[in-house]
């Protein structure tokens, strides 16, 4: 297929979020709905993202060494199920799902890497050139504190430019092109270009546009938006919270850019707002009673060629908001990328369910892996999943009620192969033995994985109340002072967690000589924290493990509470 054309980029797929659907009718959602969320965080390599925090209706949890989270079930507004996500060194995500009654959200979310752009003095001002195109010039004494007290040394500056060509962007972008207006409306967004700025002093304190003054913005017209831009478009800044773009001032074309102002500094986006209608559908792999989760959906609009991507949920379902009038292509694709199924539909002038989309067996290039997992006791494993890698393919299966876990999709080589699996138990903190098997035959009945053995490694604690777990920790002894001390240290990009304590190679409880944890400055040497070791480490190669708790002051003498277990593989 030829380059796709994007000038009206995003102006419908990427607002269709995905909901479990319980009919195979157009269901209107209930206000509230009761929504399980679990799935992915990656980065833009593809990598998993540990450690990152995953919020949605009040709960909180953390993702594990694969990235991969799980939140309870939850009872949350139907349309407007808005999930956040944080990390340090990574723009903050949220967005809003629309999400029914009694559904499962199994959902890949990728986050931003925070990389420092530029660094000016914010007396002088001047211009930041962010990678992309996009240009910021700054007003000489125009940056604040955030207590609102005038700034006037060194700043870094924090600026991330999203492409609307990107066939990535439904992926990382923030939100999902839902726009509130000046009139109060919501609008679906067609995006011309995105930026997300922060700001902060050489010392690493957030700071802020002065009051009154304003940041000039130039934002790059790609090429293929170029022969159809408007002369002006709304500016759109998002909102975190409340994960929708608002409307603030606009922008004029001036060349082969967009040029306007903003006044402070989140992610702003260039937008024509549209009129929109709901259009819905559940897609089936082989015969009508197997929804095939995970379908790759492409649009494209007949009228410009413009097109986005889309996936459909854990039972095969998509919903969400397109261009009033419009007509399109409608793809489906494999995980290789290859057209499996293609459709003229529309127009639509009112919310519209498609009918069933049943696609053949894929043949040779089709998989499919299922398998129940157990606890100790033979009990369903219903809080669990499988770590499945295959070459350069991997998924994530969750457990149902009955511990049973499948996938089924389509892998790019269809020549032997062997791949491995891992079970976890996400409850109890456990992990099954790495599980072999080979391919083809493609159609793998896994049976009965026990989940009984202990994570490898962890340092799991409860921070002012907030739990988290850190994976793939290192331990060891050194000589220090004359002293043999013992070191835990769990890094994780900006975060870390750290302990040391003396005499740790035998059973025994000790204080703790040092601690770091996450972002505290902690008050140096650490009063009131102690670490019990139940099984010492003797040898390079052992196991240690042991729990620590206490109360210790940070360098501002405010006190803070932990309690914690590790288990750790002694390394030198």
């Amino acid at each position: 297929m030829s380059k796709i054309k994007l000038s009206f980029l995003l102006s419908f797929l990427t607002v269709i979020l995905f909901s479990a659907c319980l009919k195979d009718k157009l269901f209107y959602p209930e206000p509230m709905a009761e929504v399980a969320f679990a799935g992915r965080v990656i980065d833009e390599n593809g990598e998993a993202i540990s450690d990152a925090q995953v919020r949605a209706g009040g709960a909180v949890v953390r993702t594990d060494e694969n990235g991969v989270f799980r939140l309870k079930d939850l009872r949350i507004a139907a349309n407007d199920a808005k999930l956040f996500v944080t990390k340090i060194g990574y723009f903050e995500f949220s967005r809003a799902y629309y999400v029914e009654n009694n559904s499962f959200q199994n959902i890949t979310i990728q986050l931003l890497k925070k990389t420092q752009t530029a660094a000016i003095n914010a007396t002088t001002g001047g211009l930041v050139e962010v990678p992309g195109g996009v240009k910021l010039i700054f007003p000489a004494n125009g940056i604040t504190t955030e207590s609102g007290q005038p700034y006037s040394g060194g700043m870094r500056v924090f600026a991330r430019y999203l492409d609307p060509t990107d066939p990535n962007l439904a992926l990382n972008m923030p939100g999902d092109l839902r726009g509130i207006d000046l009139g109060g409306v919501e609008r679906a967004l067609a995006t011309y270009g995105m930026v997300g700025v922060e700001l902060e002093s050489s010392g690493g304190q957030p700071l802020r546009i002065a009051q009154g003054s304003k940041v000039e913005l130039h934002m790059p017209i790609v090429p293929s938006q170029r022969q159809n831009a408007p002369a002006y478009i709304p500016l759109w800044h998002f909102d975190v919270q409340q994960a929708r773009w608002i409307e603030e001032g606009s922008v004029q074309k001036v060349g082969d850019e967009y040029v306007g102002t903003v006044a402070h500094f989140s992610f702003w986006n260039v937008d024509v707002p549209f009129d929109l209608i709901e259009l819905s559908g559940k897609v089936y792999l082989g015969d009508s009673l197997t929804p095939y989760p995970g379908a790759k959906i492409r649009l494209m609009m007949l009228s410009d060629s413009s097109s986005a991507y889309a996936t459909t949920d854990a039972n095969g379902c998509f919903k969400g908001a397109v261009p009033k009038g419009a007509t399109f292509i409608m793809e489906i694709l494999d995980a290789c990328g290859d057209v499996i199924f293609t459709q003229n539909i529309g127009p639509f002038d009112q919310d519209t369910m498609l009918p069933a989309i049943i696609l053949p067996n894929g043949g040779s290039n089709q998989i499919n892996f299922s398998g129940t997992l157990l606890d100790c006791a033979g009990a369903p494993v219903t809080n669990g999943y499988v770590n499945i890698q295959l070459g350069n393919q991997s998924w994530a299966a969750f457990t149902d009620a009955n511990g049973v876990f499948s996938v089924k999709d389509f892998r790019c080589d269809t020549a032997t192969a062997m791949g491995t699996l891992t079970a976890f138990d996400r409850t109890n903190l456990l992990q099954s033995q790495e599980q072999m098997f080979s391919v083809p035959p493609d159609s793998v009945a896994l049976g009965d994985i026990t989940v009984c053995d202990t994570l490898n490694e962890f340092i799991i604690y409860t921070l002012d109340n907030v739990d988290f777990v850190r994976v793939a920790p290192s331990s060891g002894l050194l000589d220090t002072l004359g002293a043999t001390s013992t070191f835990i240290t769990a890094f994780n990009l900006q975060d870390v967690i750290s302990l040391a304590f003396n005499n740790g190679n035998q059973t025994g409880t000790y204080p703790l000589s040092n601690f770091w944890v996450g972002q505290i400055n902690v008050a140096q040497p650490p009063t009131g924290l102690s670490t019990t070791v139940t099984t010492p480490a003797p040898n390079i190669g052992d196991i240690l493990e042991g729990t620590f708790d206490g109360t210790f002051l940070d360098f501002f003498g405010v006190s803070h509470s932990i309690s914690g277990s590790y288990r750790v593989v002694r390394d030198y």
